[in-house]
């Protein structure tokens, strides 16, 4: 059987399967179940800066309009506890307690606030290391791009002062100018997550009404993260970690094809169920054997952008395939 050992931010862990964050991952019951099932490592459930800083009560209060948006009231009411900090570091404890595995925290954030030095507490409780969850709404017309881009580098400075434990950092793909951007905040982390899947919505046209969309991401997702995780990899001063649409063996082997240190799964966990974990190894080691690898790195990032001996060529080529197949 190959190895399915590898590293990912500096962390040996013995499959590249990460569990994402998610509620499968609140606490240590969830985190021993994916171990058990042959998970790599495991990425908590995110606390939100707001908990920390006690401010979602703020967000929940009279005259905030929330309440026109009754699911989101709930939520942010559910999570709006002054004990949210304390509750966290506990889960931290208790999930490095209860596995061998790296247990990694995160904290979903948009700015380099007070709430940072949670980071050196999460750090004390025993996480292996610190996930930032970061999006920051390019929905403000009066600010420019770059001020933008300057928050996520501030946000992976301002927590890597606080810790010694290593940094990544999960991130989107509204950037412009963006392997110029990721190549400059790889400098600040140790590994980036590509990409984050975050929260989307439709509209209810009997009721007039936002509403939540389709949780959990499906297959041809892959795609966008394939694409740039195979013109990162060689570019980057970080690990790259693939995310979204990860849901088997395959899409897992493309990834580290091209280029990916680990991959983060999370939706297929929820639909296939834990026991995935197994089924996915499984077929990482049986496509290996095929191939005749016997480690991940024999074959990680055989199939990127960088083994192209003319890389714009590369790009434009494979554009052309495709417009030409569907004349």
């Amino acid at each position: 059987m190959a190895n399915l050992k590898t590293r990912y931010m500096g962390l040996e862990i013995d499959s590249p399967l990460v569990a994402g964050s998610s509620g499968l991952t609140r606490d240590a019951a969830g985190v021993a179940r994916l171990e058990g099932a042959g998970i790599g490592a495991v990425v908590l459930k995110s606390i939100f800066e707001e908990q920390v800083t006690h401010e979602v009560d703020g967000m929940a209060g009279p005259g905030t309009g929330i309440d026109a948006h009754p699911e989101a009231a709930e939520y942010i009411r559910a999570y709006g506890t002054a004990h949210a900090e304390e509750n966290y570091l506990e889960r931290i404890t208790e999930s490095v307690a209860a596995v061998r595995i790296p247990v990694i925290a995160s904290i979903h954030c948009v700015q380099a606030g007070k709430w940072v030095d949670f980071a050196r507490k999460a750090q004390q409780a025993g996480a292996s290391g610190i996930e930032l969850n970061v999006f920051v709404p390019p929905f403000d017309a009066s600010v420019d791009g770059r001020q933008i881009e300057q928050l996520y580098i501030d946000i992976a400075d301002s927590v890597r002062r606080v810790v010694t434990v290593p940094v990544s950092m999960k991130i989107g793909y509204h950037f412009t100018g963006m392997a110029n951007f990721l190549k400059a905040l790889s400098g600040h982390v140790d590994a980036l997550v590509l990409f984050n899947r975050f929260f989307r919505m439709t509209i209810d046209t009997e009721t007039m009404k936002l509403v939540p969309s389709v949780p959990y991401s499906e297959k041809h997702e892959h795609e966008i993260s394939l694409r740039w995780v195979s013109g990162l990899f060689g570019v980057l001063g970080c690990d790259i970690a693939a995310s979204t649409g990860i849901n088997s063996a395959d899409v897992a082997v493309k990834m580290i094809l091209a280029g990916a240190s680990a991959v983060q799964v999370s939706s297929v966990l929820y639909q296939d169920g834990v026991d995935s974990v197994g089924t996915i190894n499984k077929g990482i080691s049986d496509w290996m054997d095929r191939h005749g690898f016997s480690s991940i790195e024999d074959f990680r990032g055989s199939v990127s952008r960088n083994y192209s001996t003319n890389q714009s060529q590369f790009d434009r080529v494979q554009f052309m395939k495709f417009s030409v197949g569907h004349e």
